[in-house]
C-alpha cells in the first residue's frame, strides 16, 4: 500500500515520517485477514500483532490480533544502532510508532532509539541476547500508568542494571497512561518531551 505511513499517521493522530521510518525497515507493513479487512502489521522476528486500519475490533471483540506462534518479547531490536545509543523503554506494540514520532521530534533525540516490550509481561530472561546488546548504554523505560506497568518496569529495570545498563525510570503525569496522548499532542507536551529526553 503506497500511502501506508500517511493512513497510519492519520489513524494514529502520529507524525508520518516517524511511521514511515518503521515501515522502511519492514517492521510495520499491511495485509489483508480473513474476513477480508485491511489490517497493519507491526512484526519483528518471531512476533506479529494486526489491528484493522478502519480501527474496528476484530470480529467486534478484540482491537488486536496476534496469530498462532506469534512470540511475546521486544521489538524494535533492528533499530538498536551504536552502543552508544540511548534507548527508549516503553510497552505496548503501537509504542514503537509513539516513541518514534517522540524521538524524531525531540531537539535531543537524535542519540536515541525505541524499543518496546509487546506487554507486560515480557522479561529479558527470554531474550538474553537483547539484554546483551543493552549492556553499558542508557535506558529510560516509562512505564504504562497501572500496576502492571509499574510491576513490568521494576523487572526489566534490575535486569538492566544487572547487565551494566544505565537505568532511569520515567513517571507520566496524571492523566496520561502511557506515551501516546503525548505522541498523539506533541506541541502540548513540548516540556514534558524536553524532560524526556534530557535524563
Amino acid at each position: 500500500m503506497a500511502d501506508l505511513p500517511l493512513s497510519i499517521a492519520d489513524i494514529r493522530k502520529l507524525d508520518a515520517a516517524a511511521v514511515e521510518a518503521i515501515a522502511r525497515v519492514g517492521l510495520l507493513w499491511t495485509a489483508r485477514d480473513e474476513d477480508g479487512h485491511d489490517v497493519f502489521v507491526l512484526t519483528e522476528g518471531t512476533f506479529a500483532q494486526y489491528r484493522r486500519l478502519d480501527g474496528e475490533p476484530f470480529r467486534g471483540v478484540h482491537k488486536v490480533w496476534n496469530p498462532r506462534g506469534s512470540e511475546t518479547g521486544f521489538i524494535g531490536r533492528c533499530l538498536l544502532g551504536t552502543d552508544t545509543q540511548a534507548v527508549l523503554l516503553t510497552e505496548g506494540v503501537v509504542g514503537l510508532l509513539e516513541s518514534t514520532a517522540l524521538i524524531g521530534i525531540a531537539e535531543n533525540g537524535w542519540n536515541w532509539t525505541a524499543l518496546v516490550a509487546t506487554s507486560s509481561g515480557s522479561r529479558f530472561a527470554t531474550a538474553p541476547d537483547l539484554l546483551a546488546k543493552l549492556a553499558g548504554r542508557e535506558v529510560c523505560i516509562v512505564p504504562d500508568a497501572d500496576k502492571a506497568g509499574a510491576d513490568a518496569a521494576a523487572s526489566w529495570r534490575a535486569d538492566l542494571r544487572a547487565a551494566g545498563a544505565s537505568v532511569d525510570l520515567f513517571h507520566l503525569p496524571e492523566g496520561h497512561h502511557d506515551l501516546g496522548t503525548i505522541a498523539q499532542n506533541p506541541a502540548d507536551h513540548a516540556e514534558l518531551i524536553s524532560q524526556l529526553f534530557t535524563i
